[in-house]
């Protein structure tokens, strides 16, 4: 079982809602007052906020049910009152929010599709060179960078390391309808589902055991009300 969360932020007016801000553990509410810029105190709210009612809308219960836990250099996950584990993996760019809830192991990633100097130099370096050699073929080079750099990081996410792994131990690769891993250290690696999308010039990317979750979009304010509505 898993469920997907999308949320889109507008920045324009938007404040955060001390109504909603209570839901959020004291870590989270600390941290998003260490930001300076407004924008990364919404999305870092909001953040905190989707985890919640991803792993609620999993459960089949209210998110006042939902302890959203964060500890240093982990990912963070849920706890239901019953004391069930939520795998969640949690990314922002932009005005997107992306979080992925799982009753196992998940990695879920977003990126804003922007102009980076010397593209082809720092995939030669970050990436496996059996990668590099597709990706410097294609013929849209930022979508295909974006792409596999969501779905590589999405990995990590799953395992559980983060970029303390390299990129290039490992390569991604496209067969027929499936993307599949070439992944020399994690013998069970064939058995995740990668998934990966584009709207406008962001893209997304998901590593998990399930191929079909429960996708939901929201806005932030419909984010918010939900947590009136449970």
């Amino acid at each position: 079982m898993s469920v997907l969360i999308i949320t889109h932020i507008t920045f324009f007016n938007t404040k955060i809602n001390k109504k909603y801000f209570r839901f959020l553990p004291e870590k989270r509410r600390e941290k998003i007052y260490t930001y300076r810029k407004s924008e990364d105190r919404i999305r870092c709210y909001a953040a905190g906020l989707s985890g919640i009612a991803a792993a609620s809308l999993l459960l089949d219960t209210s998110p006042e049910n939902i302890d959203l836990i964060s500890e240093e250099w982990k990912a963070p996950y849920a706890v239901s009152g019953n004391g069930e584990k939520i795998y969640l993996s949690i990314s922002h760019s932009g005005s997107f929010v992306l979080c992925a809830a799982d009753t196992l192991p998940c990695g879920a990633d977003v990126e804003q599709i922007r102009n980076i100097p010397d593209l082809t130099d720092i995939a030669q370096r970050i990436f496996h060179k059996k990668e590099v050699i597709r990706l410097t073929a294609s013929p849209d080079l930022y979508d295909s960078f974006f792409r596999l750099w969501t779905l590589k990081e999405a990995y990590l996410k799953y395992l559980g390391t983060g970029l303390s792994r390299k990129l290039s131990s490992f390569s991604l690769y496209q067969d027929n309808l499936r993307i599949q891993i070439d992944d020399p250290i994690n013998t069970a690696a064939s058995s995740v589902f990668f998934s990966s999308w584009a709207e406008n010039d962001y893209r997304f990317g998901l590593a998990a055991h399930n191929n079909t979750p429960q996708q939901i979009r929201f806005t932030l304010d419909e984010l918010e009300k939900y947590f009136e509505q449970r």
